[in-house]
Protein backbone atom coordinates (compact mmCIF):
# COMPACT_ATOMS: atom_id res chain seq x y z
CA UNK A 1 0.00 0.00 0.00
CA UNK A 2 1.38 3.32 -1.11
CA UNK A 3 2.40 5.42 1.80
CA UNK A 4 0.58 8.72 2.28
CA UNK A 5 2.78 12.08 1.06
CA UNK A 6 2.65 15.70 1.92
CA UNK A 7 -0.49 17.36 0.18
CA UNK A 8 -1.93 20.74 -0.32
CA UNK A 9 -5.59 21.25 -1.56
CA UNK A 10 -7.52 24.64 -2.40
CA UNK A 11 -11.21 24.54 -0.70
CA UNK A 12 -13.31 27.27 -1.76
CA UNK A 13 -16.66 28.92 -0.68
CA UNK A 14 -18.20 28.83 -3.95
CA UNK A 15 -16.10 28.17 -7.07
CA UNK A 16 -18.22 29.82 -9.67
CA UNK A 17 -18.91 34.01 -8.42
CA UNK A 18 -21.74 35.88 -10.09
CA UNK A 19 -20.76 39.86 -11.65
CA UNK A 20 -24.12 42.14 -11.34
CA UNK A 21 -24.12 44.83 -14.15
CA UNK A 22 -22.37 46.14 -16.53
CA UNK A 23 -18.79 46.26 -15.83
CA UNK A 24 -18.54 50.02 -15.41
CA UNK A 25 -21.08 49.94 -12.43
CA UNK A 26 -20.21 46.44 -10.88
CA UNK A 27 -19.08 46.11 -7.83
CA UNK A 28 -17.43 43.21 -8.42
CA UNK A 29 -17.77 40.08 -6.04
CA UNK A 30 -15.69 38.37 -3.50
CA UNK A 31 -13.73 34.74 -3.77
CA UNK A 32 -13.31 33.02 -0.36
CA UNK A 33 -11.33 29.72 0.64
CA UNK A 34 -8.60 28.41 3.06
CA UNK A 35 -5.15 26.52 1.45
CA UNK A 36 -5.09 23.42 3.37
CA UNK A 37 -1.82 21.59 4.13
CA UNK A 38 -1.90 17.71 5.32
CA UNK A 39 1.37 16.80 6.42
CA UNK A 40 2.28 13.19 7.30
CA UNK A 41 5.66 14.53 9.33
CA UNK A 42 6.70 17.90 9.81
CA UNK A 43 8.98 19.97 6.32
CA UNK A 44 10.29 22.75 5.81
CA UNK A 45 9.21 25.71 3.81
CA UNK A 46 10.76 28.78 2.10
CA UNK A 47 7.43 30.31 1.51
CA UNK A 48 3.59 29.71 1.16
CA UNK A 49 1.57 31.87 -1.69
CA UNK A 50 -2.04 32.16 -3.67
CA UNK A 51 -2.24 33.39 -6.58
CA UNK A 52 -4.85 34.27 -9.10
CA UNK A 53 -4.77 34.88 -12.26
CA UNK A 54 -6.45 34.64 -15.54
CA UNK A 55 -5.28 33.57 -19.01
CA UNK A 56 -6.64 35.11 -22.18
CA UNK A 57 -5.92 33.03 -25.24
CA UNK A 58 -6.85 33.68 -28.71
CA UNK A 59 -6.68 32.41 -32.27
CA UNK A 60 -7.24 33.33 -35.58
CA UNK A 61 -5.41 33.14 -39.30
CA UNK A 62 -3.56 35.39 -41.27
CA UNK A 63 -4.01 35.75 -44.70
CA UNK A 64 -1.02 35.97 -46.92
CA UNK A 65 0.03 35.68 -50.45
CA UNK A 66 1.20 32.20 -50.32
CA UNK A 67 -0.12 30.55 -47.62
CA UNK A 68 -2.31 31.19 -44.75
CA UNK A 69 -0.73 31.35 -41.22
CA UNK A 70 -2.42 30.85 -37.83
CA UNK A 71 -1.59 33.05 -35.31
CA UNK A 72 -2.19 32.75 -31.31
CA UNK A 73 -1.90 35.10 -28.53
CA UNK A 74 -2.27 34.43 -25.18
CA UNK A 75 -1.87 36.94 -22.16
CA UNK A 76 -2.02 35.92 -18.29
CA UNK A 77 -2.39 38.35 -16.06
CA UNK A 78 -1.95 37.79 -12.08
CA UNK A 79 -5.01 39.83 -10.67
CA UNK A 80 -4.06 39.07 -7.37
CA UNK A 81 -1.86 37.06 -4.66
CA UNK A 82 -1.48 36.69 -1.11
CA UNK A 83 1.78 35.51 1.08
CA UNK A 84 0.54 33.61 3.78
CA UNK A 85 4.32 32.71 4.59
CA UNK A 86 6.78 35.37 3.04
CA UNK A 87 9.58 34.99 1.38
CA UNK A 88 12.46 35.49 4.10
CA UNK A 89 14.98 37.94 2.93
CA UNK A 90 17.56 36.17 5.43
CA UNK A 91 16.68 32.80 3.83
CA UNK A 92 15.35 31.54 7.42
CA UNK A 93 12.75 28.88 6.85
CA UNK A 94 9.37 28.33 7.99
CA UNK A 95 8.97 25.05 10.33
CA UNK A 96 6.04 23.43 9.64
CA UNK A 97 4.50 20.27 12.22
CA UNK A 98 3.21 17.17 10.81
CA UNK A 99 -1.06 17.64 11.10
CA UNK A 100 -3.08 19.80 9.33
CA UNK A 101 -2.51 24.05 8.82
CA UNK A 102 -5.23 25.88 7.17
CA UNK A 103 -4.80 29.43 5.68
CA UNK A 104 -8.21 31.60 5.16
CA UNK A 105 -8.23 34.05 2.07
CA UNK A 106 -10.44 36.49 0.47
CA UNK A 107 -9.87 38.52 -2.37
CA UNK A 108 -12.33 41.05 -3.63
CA UNK A 109 -12.59 41.16 -7.27
CA UNK A 110 -13.48 43.97 -9.44
CA UNK A 111 -16.34 44.10 -11.47
CA UNK A 112 -14.39 44.87 -14.85
CA UNK A 113 -13.09 41.27 -15.49
CA UNK A 114 -14.47 39.36 -18.21
CA UNK A 115 -16.51 36.45 -18.46
CA UNK A 116 -15.52 32.98 -18.44
CA UNK A 117 -15.44 31.39 -21.78
CA UNK A 118 -13.96 29.27 -24.53
CA UNK A 119 -15.44 29.66 -27.64
CA UNK A 120 -13.73 26.90 -29.70
CA UNK A 121 -10.37 27.81 -30.46
CA UNK A 122 -10.82 31.45 -30.67
CA UNK A 123 -11.20 33.12 -27.93
CA UNK A 124 -11.05 31.08 -24.12
CA UNK A 125 -11.18 32.67 -20.68
CA UNK A 126 -9.65 31.15 -17.90
CA UNK A 127 -9.74 31.95 -13.97
CA UNK A 128 -7.12 29.57 -11.57
CA UNK A 129 -5.65 29.61 -7.98
CA UNK A 130 -2.25 28.01 -7.67
CA UNK A 131 -1.26 27.91 -4.25
CA UNK A 132 2.87 27.01 -3.61
CA UNK A 133 4.89 25.77 -0.70
CA UNK A 134 7.98 26.60 -1.85
CA UNK A 135 10.46 23.91 -0.75
CA UNK A 136 14.35 24.69 0.34
CA UNK A 137 15.88 21.40 -1.97
CA UNK A 138 14.49 20.47 -5.50
CA UNK A 139 14.94 17.13 -4.66
CA UNK A 140 11.97 17.67 -2.01
CA UNK A 141 9.94 19.16 -4.64
CA UNK A 142 7.54 22.30 -4.31
CA UNK A 143 3.94 21.21 -2.94
CA UNK A 144 1.47 22.41 -5.32
CA UNK A 145 -2.14 22.91 -5.81
CA UNK A 146 -4.85 24.28 -8.74
CA UNK A 147 -7.89 25.16 -8.25
CA UNK A 148 -10.35 26.76 -11.74
CA UNK A 149 -12.69 29.58 -10.95
CA UNK A 150 -15.64 29.97 -13.04
CA UNK A 151 -16.85 34.02 -13.52
CA UNK A 152 -20.46 35.12 -15.11
CA UNK A 153 -21.94 38.14 -15.51
CA UNK A 154 -26.08 38.91 -15.06
CA UNK A 155 -26.86 41.92 -16.81
CA UNK A 156 -29.51 44.46 -15.92
CA UNK A 157 -31.69 43.60 -18.72
CA UNK A 158 -31.28 40.28 -18.11
CA UNK A 159 -33.37 40.97 -15.16
CA UNK A 160 -35.71 43.46 -16.96
CA UNK A 161 -36.77 41.63 -19.65
CA UNK A 162 -35.49 38.17 -20.51
CA UNK A 163 -37.99 36.71 -17.44
CA UNK A 164 -40.71 37.01 -19.75
CA UNK A 165 -42.55 34.88 -22.46
CA UNK A 166 -42.10 35.38 -26.05
CA UNK A 167 -44.82 35.08 -28.70
CA UNK A 168 -43.85 35.70 -32.58
CA UNK A 169 -46.65 36.04 -34.40
CA UNK A 170 -47.68 36.97 -38.36
CA UNK A 171 -49.67 36.71 -41.72
CA UNK A 172 -48.14 36.19 -45.06
CA UNK A 173 -50.74 38.68 -47.26
CA UNK A 174 -53.86 37.28 -45.29
CA UNK A 175 -52.79 33.63 -46.82
CA UNK A 176 -50.99 32.12 -43.95
CA UNK A 177 -50.64 32.96 -40.27
CA UNK A 178 -48.36 31.48 -37.65
CA UNK A 179 -48.09 31.73 -33.89
CA UNK A 180 -44.86 30.42 -32.04
CA UNK A 181 -45.11 30.91 -27.95
CA UNK A 182 -41.46 30.40 -26.08
CA UNK A 183 -42.67 30.46 -21.94
CA UNK A 184 -39.06 32.01 -21.06
CA UNK A 185 -36.34 33.58 -22.57
CA UNK A 186 -33.40 32.71 -20.28
CA UNK A 187 -32.01 28.94 -20.25
CA UNK A 188 -28.65 27.55 -18.60
CA UNK A 189 -26.19 24.48 -19.91
CA UNK A 190 -28.28 21.59 -19.83
CA UNK A 191 -31.85 22.71 -19.77
CA UNK A 192 -34.30 22.22 -22.57
CA UNK A 193 -36.19 24.66 -24.82
CA UNK A 194 -39.69 24.04 -24.99
CA UNK A 195 -41.63 26.30 -27.97
CA UNK A 196 -45.03 25.51 -29.37
CA UNK A 197 -45.74 25.97 -33.00
CA UNK A 198 -49.13 26.86 -34.72
CA UNK A 199 -49.21 27.21 -38.38
CA UNK A 200 -52.97 27.52 -40.49
CA UNK A 201 -53.35 28.34 -44.65
CA UNK A 202 -56.21 31.07 -43.89
CA UNK A 203 -57.11 30.80 -47.56
CA UNK A 204 -56.35 29.03 -50.74
CA UNK A 205 -55.04 25.95 -51.79
CA UNK A 206 -51.77 26.23 -49.42
CA UNK A 207 -49.68 23.69 -48.10
CA UNK A 208 -47.29 23.96 -45.22
CA UNK A 209 -44.39 21.24 -46.16
CA UNK A 210 -41.91 21.91 -43.16
CA UNK A 211 -41.27 24.02 -40.41
CA UNK A 212 -37.25 24.37 -39.80
CA UNK A 213 -35.88 25.44 -36.23
CA UNK A 214 -32.17 26.13 -35.54
CA UNK A 215 -30.55 27.30 -32.19
CA UNK A 216 -27.75 29.71 -33.47
CA UNK A 217 -24.68 31.36 -31.99
CA UNK A 218 -23.36 34.76 -32.79
CA UNK A 219 -19.74 36.13 -32.04
CA UNK A 220 -17.91 38.94 -32.09
CA UNK A 221 -14.55 39.27 -31.53
CA UNK A 222 -12.75 42.49 -31.15
CA UNK A 223 -9.73 43.59 -32.32
CA UNK A 224 -8.35 44.39 -28.41
CA UNK A 225 -3.93 44.64 -29.01
CA UNK A 226 -4.77 44.08 -33.01
CA UNK A 227 -5.62 40.74 -32.64
CA UNK A 228 -7.49 39.43 -35.68
CA UNK A 229 -5.42 41.27 -38.15
CA UNK A 230 -6.39 44.36 -36.96
CA UNK A 231 -10.61 44.23 -37.30
CA UNK A 232 -13.47 42.77 -36.17
CA UNK A 233 -13.96 38.88 -36.32
CA UNK A 234 -17.40 37.09 -36.71
CA UNK A 235 -18.79 33.71 -36.15
CA UNK A 236 -21.78 32.24 -36.31
CA UNK A 237 -22.09 28.54 -35.29
CA UNK A 238 -25.14 25.75 -35.32
CA UNK A 239 -26.10 24.44 -32.17
CA UNK A 240 -28.82 22.64 -33.36
CA UNK A 241 -30.85 22.47 -36.28
CA UNK A 242 -34.09 20.29 -36.83
CA UNK A 243 -36.84 19.96 -39.78
CA UNK A 244 -39.98 18.62 -39.06
CA UNK A 245 -41.80 17.48 -42.14
CA UNK A 246 -45.24 17.35 -43.43
CA UNK A 247 -45.41 15.68 -46.08
CA UNK A 248 -47.71 17.90 -48.25
CA UNK A 249 -50.74 17.07 -46.83
CA UNK A 250 -53.62 19.49 -46.85
CA UNK A 251 -54.57 20.62 -43.44
CA UNK A 252 -57.06 23.44 -41.61
CA UNK A 253 -54.27 24.04 -39.38
CA UNK A 254 -50.60 22.59 -37.58
CA UNK A 255 -49.96 22.17 -34.00
CA UNK A 256 -47.65 20.70 -32.53
CA UNK A 257 -44.46 21.14 -29.83
CA UNK A 258 -40.63 21.51 -30.20
CA UNK A 259 -37.67 20.74 -27.68
CA UNK A 260 -34.22 21.88 -28.08
CA UNK A 261 -31.38 20.73 -25.53
CA UNK A 262 -29.16 23.49 -24.53
CA UNK A 263 -25.38 21.96 -24.73
CA UNK A 264 -24.26 20.78 -21.33
CA UNK A 265 -20.68 22.24 -21.49
CA UNK A 266 -18.83 25.46 -22.47
CA UNK A 267 -17.50 23.06 -25.60
CA UNK A 268 -20.86 22.84 -26.83
CA UNK A 269 -22.12 26.55 -26.60
CA UNK A 270 -20.95 29.56 -25.11
CA UNK A 271 -22.40 31.87 -23.10
CA UNK A 272 -24.18 35.11 -23.38
CA UNK A 273 -21.79 37.84 -22.87
CA UNK A 274 -20.47 41.29 -24.02
CA UNK A 275 -17.18 42.98 -22.77
CA UNK A 276 -13.79 44.67 -24.50
CA UNK A 277 -12.97 40.95 -25.98
CA UNK A 278 -16.02 39.56 -27.32
CA UNK A 279 -20.05 39.48 -27.34
CA UNK A 280 -21.58 36.48 -27.45
CA UNK A 281 -25.67 36.59 -28.25
CA UNK A 282 -27.71 33.45 -28.79
CA UNK A 283 -31.08 33.23 -31.36
CA UNK A 284 -33.72 30.31 -31.85
CA UNK A 285 -34.91 30.97 -35.72
CA UNK A 286 -37.86 29.39 -37.64
CA UNK A 287 -38.55 29.10 -41.69
CA UNK A 288 -41.96 27.74 -42.36
CA UNK A 289 -41.89 26.25 -45.99
CA UNK A 290 -45.23 25.90 -47.62
CA UNK A 291 -46.37 25.45 -51.04
CA UNK A 292 -48.57 28.31 -53.30
CA UNK A 293 -51.23 27.56 -55.40
CA UNK A 294 -49.00 27.33 -58.57
CA UNK A 295 -46.60 25.04 -57.06
CA UNK A 296 -44.03 27.44 -55.62
CA UNK A 297 -42.32 27.37 -52.76
CA UNK A 298 -42.82 29.95 -50.29
CA UNK A 299 -40.90 30.50 -46.97
CA UNK A 300 -41.56 32.61 -43.72
CA UNK A 301 -38.75 33.19 -41.02
CA UNK A 302 -38.14 34.96 -37.77
CA UNK A 303 -36.66 34.55 -34.97
CA UNK A 304 -35.99 35.40 -31.31
CA UNK A 305 -33.49 36.48 -28.87
CA UNK A 306 -32.79 34.30 -26.03
CA UNK A 307 -30.20 34.30 -22.61
CA UNK A 308 -28.10 31.29 -22.63
CA UNK A 309 -26.12 31.27 -18.78
CA UNK A 310 -24.35 29.02 -17.13
CA UNK A 311 -26.53 28.27 -14.57
CA UNK A 312 -30.12 30.10 -13.68
CA UNK A 313 -30.30 32.50 -11.33
CA UNK A 314 -33.11 34.06 -12.23
CA UNK A 315 -36.39 32.43 -10.92
CA UNK A 316 -34.52 33.68 -7.15
CA UNK A 317 -33.83 37.61 -8.50
CA UNK A 318 -32.35 40.03 -6.47
CA UNK A 319 -34.31 43.26 -6.43
CA UNK A 320 -31.60 45.03 -8.82
CA UNK A 321 -30.57 48.22 -6.81
CA UNK A 322 -29.07 44.98 -4.64
CA UNK A 323 -27.15 42.87 -7.17
CA UNK A 324 -23.99 44.96 -6.59
CA UNK A 325 -23.35 43.31 -3.39
CA UNK A 326 -21.50 40.48 -3.33
CA UNK A 327 -22.80 37.31 -1.76
CA UNK A 328 -22.70 37.73 2.20
CA UNK A 329 -19.86 36.39 4.45
CA UNK A 330 -20.82 33.15 6.07
CA UNK A 331 -18.60 31.88 8.99
CA UNK A 332 -20.13 28.84 9.36
CA UNK A 333 -19.62 28.19 5.41
CA UNK A 334 -15.89 28.59 6.04
CA UNK A 335 -15.74 26.79 8.66
CA UNK A 336 -16.97 23.82 6.96
CA UNK A 337 -14.26 24.48 4.26
CA UNK A 338 -11.99 24.41 7.31
CA UNK A 339 -13.06 20.98 8.61
CA UNK A 340 -11.30 19.52 5.27
CA UNK A 341 -8.22 19.81 6.80
CA UNK A 342 -8.84 20.20 10.51
CA UNK A 343 -11.14 20.09 13.50
CA UNK A 344 -12.76 23.29 14.77
CA UNK A 345 -15.06 23.75 17.49
CA UNK A 346 -17.51 26.67 16.82
CA UNK A 347 -19.97 28.27 19.38
CA UNK A 348 -21.26 31.17 17.32
CA UNK A 349 -18.42 33.50 17.90
CA UNK A 350 -15.36 34.64 16.21
CA UNK A 351 -13.35 32.91 14.11
CA UNK A 352 -9.00 32.19 14.58
CA UNK A 353 -8.79 33.07 10.87
CA UNK A 354 -5.09 32.69 10.83
CA UNK A 355 -2.66 29.26 11.95
CA UNK A 356 -0.88 30.28 15.17
CA UNK A 357 2.24 31.34 15.13
CA UNK A 358 3.09 27.65 17.25
CA UNK A 359 2.22 26.07 13.62
CA UNK A 360 4.77 28.25 11.69
CA UNK A 361 7.95 28.75 13.86
CA UNK A 362 10.77 30.38 11.74
CA UNK A 363 13.80 27.36 12.46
Amino acid sequence: MKAKQNNIKIYLENDHLVMYGDPAESNGCVLRGVVGLELTKSIHVKSLELKFSVTVSVQWMKHREISDRRCKEKKVLNYCSYEFLPLNRTKQLYHLSAGYHAYDFEFVLPGVLPETAQLSKTYHVQYELEATASRPSLLTGDLVARKNVHISRQWKDLVLDYINPVTLKDAWEEMLEYEIFIPKQVFSLGETIHASVHVAPKKGQYRVRSVSYSLNEYVTLYPVDNWYNGKRLLQKRFIYNFTKYAYGIKMKKWDFFIDIVVPHSLQGIGCDTRNDYVKVIHKISFTITFEGNHGQELQIKDSSHIYIIQKNTTDNLPGYEDTGLSEPYDPLRMVNLRKHTRQIQYEHGPLNMLPTYSEQNLS
